[in-house]
């Protein structure tokens, strides 16, 4: 059962009829706020404590909490029924700004941390977050962002975290009186319900999108008269490249995609990537993306949790097992989005994205473009003590060096040359006294 509260006092119970509100719904869907949204006649008992983006709206069912926000927008039609649309707790980093900053080799947490504590900065009290969990991982942990402009918060968080190079999710929960803000890599739960064909699965339509496909990428990173002094004071619009640490070519392919869809080649730009070697890795995990085919499941189901408590609920970002012969479906995928009718719940839907896209439309195996050799499973601080070698040194969170084979270090750089090598290889901050002395 769902009950709603403005400010603490009740808003909504389908068992108390003066406070039934018209066409309760829940919008919701990953790095997204979501919405709540319902009408009230001039005869609710809290027709008039409502105060736009002021009072604070909180969802529960059966007592556990589903959602908070802030009322954004309420209209009044000819019978003065008031239309409610409530924003949730992500909005709120709209309300701050993240002032001129720079981001130096920072872990994705400290990152994090960093754009929460200018925005509680910005902002009151019941408007601000305390960093919970951090999962996400960078292949180099050492993120590099930095604007001389006045960002909102919510830009900074979408294209500076979850959209950047770290990928992932951003979601508040509550915990007693404190609010958190978590980023994930992966939402941790493994629904232990089934939606089954003859049973919870009411519809199913899919929907495989092409028009994003791209075969052949070029990443661009930031314009190199931020990045090589030999620029700096120009108006140059060049960028960096790949071409340095890929063999003379800006650009990536994807041989077995261009073989299905041909050439269709894309320029991606990551204004902030200022070494070679971080823009290639990004410009591959670009080309995962742009070369499939992206397919979305989505799903008209009964949560069977409504008619039976001991039924784990569904939730948003939950990967959830779907089984449908008639379809050949028996995969988990992840709760992408939900549109909850709280009144009239049988009418909910459920959408469900695959875990990966692609390749082919009648084919479920991911894009195979990107071929990695793994030759240990042991982490590199175990690989130094394994080597026993005073020769062997880590540079960086994701390389270790033998140094007879340094040929210069270039220290304002912060990058390592190889003998033989054209590729270079970063040095990060922890590190550098190491190398140095």
């Amino acid at each position: 059962m769902y009950q709603i509260l403005c400010d603490g006092e009740l808003l909504y119970d389908p068992r108390q009829k003066e406070y039934l509100v018209g066409d309760p719904t829940l919008e919701l869907a990953v790095n997204t706020s979501g919405t709540l949204s319902f009408s009230m006649p001039p005869t609710h008992p809290a027709y008039d404590k409502i105060r736009k983006l002021k009072s604070v709206i909180t969802l529960y069912q059966d007592g556990e909490w589903v959602f908070s926000g802030r009322v954004l927008n309420d209209e009044k039609n000819f019978h003065n029924t008031k239309q409610i649309s409530v924003e949730g707790e992500l909005g709120y980093l709209n309300d701050s700004n993240q002032r001129s900053y720079v981001c130096d080799g920072l872990s994705p947490k400290e990152w994090f941390a960093s754009i929460i504590e200018r925005h509680n900065a910005d902002v009151d009290d019941w408007k601000k977050f305390t960093v919970g969990e951090v999962t996400v991982t960078d292949g180099n942990d050492e993120l590099y962002y930095s604007s001389s402009t006045y960002e909102i918060s919510w830009e900074t968080v979408k294209n500076k975290c979850f959209e950047g190079s770290c990928g992932g999710y951003v979601r508040t929960r509550h915990a007693g009186n404190t609010t958190y803000i978590d980023w994930l890599k992966d939402y941790p739960n493994i629904c232990t319900q089934e939606i089954r064909f003859g049973e919870n699965l009411l519809d199913l339509t899919q929907q495989i999108k092409g028009e994003d496909v791209a075969t052949v990428v070029i990443p661009l990173g930031a314009r190199m008269s931020e990045v090589d002094e030999n620029y700096q004071g120009t108006d140059s619009e060049e960028r960096l490249t790949i071409a340095g640490v890929n063999d003379g070519r800006d650009y990536l392919e994807d041989e077995e995609a261009v073989a299905l869809y041909g050439r269709i080649v894309k320029v991606v730009i990551h204004e902030d990537v200022t070494e070679e070697s971080y823009l290639l890795s990004a410009g591959y995990r670009d080309l995962e993306e742009s070369a499939r085919l992206l397919s979305t499941i989505t799903l008209n189901a009964i949560d069977l949790h409504l008619l039976n408590v001991d039924v784990e609920k569904i939730k948003l970002g939950d990967s959830i097992r779907v089984v449908s012969a008639p379809h050949g479906l028996d995969a988990y995928m992840q709760v992408s989005a939900m549109n909850i009718k709280l009144a009239q719940p049988q009418n909910s839907t459920i959408t469900v994205g695959r875990s990966q896209k692609t390749l082919k439309e009648e084919s479920d195996a991911g894009l195979s473009g990107i071929k990695e050799d793994t030759i240990s499973g042991y982490t590199l601080s175990g690989l130094l003590a394994l080597l026993d070698d005073p020769a062997f040194v880590q540079c960086h969170k994701s390389y270790v060096v033998n140094k007879s084979h340094i040929e210069k270090i270039d220290k304002s750089g912060r990058k390592i040359f190889l003998k033989g090598f054209a590729d270079t290889i970063p040095i990060g901050n922890k590190y550098q006294a190491e190398l140095w002395g």
